[in-house]
């Protein structure tokens, strides 16, 4: 009953966020360059089919963005206590081992600085000194 509640809780806050963010800032020009400058050492990428990505942003003013040190998180559910879990992958440990990607600017919604104070933040700090992903 409470896995159910909170299921329901997050996808009303989820639901809100994209209701609120629909059309919101476009930090590009007429050309396609991003107008805004991205400081932060990591940033999320959001794009249009849900997936988010945290990583160093490179060349965000082409038509493919450049993502580096590239993490994501996966949810895994305890098969006993049906409890769920959000865990922090670092991108590299698939078959294929990719280091790096690039992202279709074009299925980019929304791209935000990740604060190093930030849960991501010190699990992404946490992961580059083990060498791996880690839990949240």
């Amino acid at each position: 009953m409470k896995t159910r509640k909170v299921k329901t809780t997050f996808l009303a806050l989820l639901a809100a966020f994209f209701i609120m963010t629909a059309g919101g800032c476009d930090y590009r020009d007429g050309g396609g360059a991003l107008t805004q400058k991205l400081t932060a050492d990591y940033h999320a990428v959001f794009l249009d089919n849900g997936q988010v990505f945290f990583g160093r942003l490179k060349s965000p003013s082409s038509d493919f963005i450049e993502l580096t040190e590239v993490f994501y998180v996966r949810s895994e559910t305890n098969k006993e206590t049906k409890e769920v879990r959000s865990v922090l992958i670092k991108r590299g440990q698939e078959w294929h081992g990719p280091d790096m990607m690039f992202v279709n600017s074009k299925h980019v919604t929304l791209i935000e600085p990740v604060s190093p104070g930030s849960k991501v933040g010190e699990l992404i700090k946490e992961a580059a000194s083990k060498g791996a992903g880690t839990d949240k």
